[in-house]
C-alpha cells in the first residue's frame, strides 16, 4: 500500500516496477532492482507489490518480458534458450504474478528471445501472454535507444501496445495499412482497459 499512497501523493497512474529478472550474477548491474535469484519468490513478491499498489489505483508494468538478466550489451542481444527454460525459469515470474495479481500491464524487453524481438515477438505477447496466460491489458515497449532492437510496427502488430520513447525517436514506417488500423485500434482499448481497470479495483 505504500507504493498506492505515494502514488497518489505524486499524482501517479502507474510505476515502471517491479523488475522482474533474476539474479544470474552476483554482479548484475540491475541486481539492486531485480526481487531475486528464484523464480517462485520473485513472482511471489510481485504479486503483492502489485495488489497493494493496484488497490490504491496505480498500476504496474512488470519489466522486462523476457529473459532480459543482463545489463550490459542487453539491446543487441539475442538470448537462447529452451522453451522449457522460458517458461520454467525466465517467465515463470510473469506468469506468477499475472494470475495471482491480475495484473494488467507489462514492459516488454529490449533484447532477442532466439532470433525475434521481443517487444515484436506474436508468441511471447500474444501466444503465451494472453491466449495462454490470460493476461488482459496493456503491454509498453522497453525505452527507445539508439542502437536498440525495438521495431514499431513489428510489436504494435505483435501486441506490444505503448512505446516508451527515450533518446531515439519512435517512428512507424506504415500507419496506412488496414493492419495498423486495426492494431492501433486494439493497443487503445488495451490501454484504456488498464486504467479502467486499476480504477475499478482502488
Amino acid at each position: 500500500l505504500a507504493i498506492a499512497t505515494e502514488g497518489k501523493d505524486l499524482d501517479l497512474q502507474c510505476i515502471l516496477a517491479p523488475a522482474m529478472n533474476l539474479h544470474r550474477n552476483p554482479l548484475g548491474g540491475r541486481n539492486f532492482e531485480y526481487l531475486s535469484e528464484d523464480p517462485l519468490l520473485s513472482g511471489e513478491l510481485s504479486s503483492y507489490i502489485c495488489l497493494g499498489a493496484i488497490s490504491g489505483g496505480v498500476y504496474c508494468y512488470l519489466k522486462h518480458f523476457a529473459a532480459d538478466e543482463n545489463e550490459t550489451g542487453e539491446n543487441s542481444q539475442y538470448h537462447w534458450m529452451t522453451e522449457q527454460a522460458l517458461r520454467e525459469i525466465y517467465a515463470k515470474p510473469f506468469e506468477i504474478a499475472i494470475k495471482k495479481a491480475k495484473v494488467n500491464a507489462i514492459m516488454a524487453s529490449k533484447n532477442r528471445i532466439g532470433s525475434v524481438r521481443a517487444s515484436g515477438s506474436t508468441s511471447l505477447l500474444q501466444s503465451l501472454l494472453r491466449d495462454e496466460w490470460g493476461f488482459e491489458g496493456c503491454v509498453i515497449s522497453d525505452y527507445y535507444v539508439s542502437g536498440n532492437t525495438n521495431d514499431a510496427d513489428e510489436a504494435i502488430r505483435a501486441g506490444c501496445d505503448l512505446t516508451l520513447e527515450g533518446t531515439a525517436k519512435v517512428v512507424f514506417d506504415d500507419t496506412a495499412s488496414a493492419t495498423f488500423e486495426i492494431a492501433l485500434q486494439q493497443a487503445a482499448k488495451n490501454a484504456i482497459y488498464t486504467y479502467c481497470s486499476t480504477m475499478a479495483r482502488a
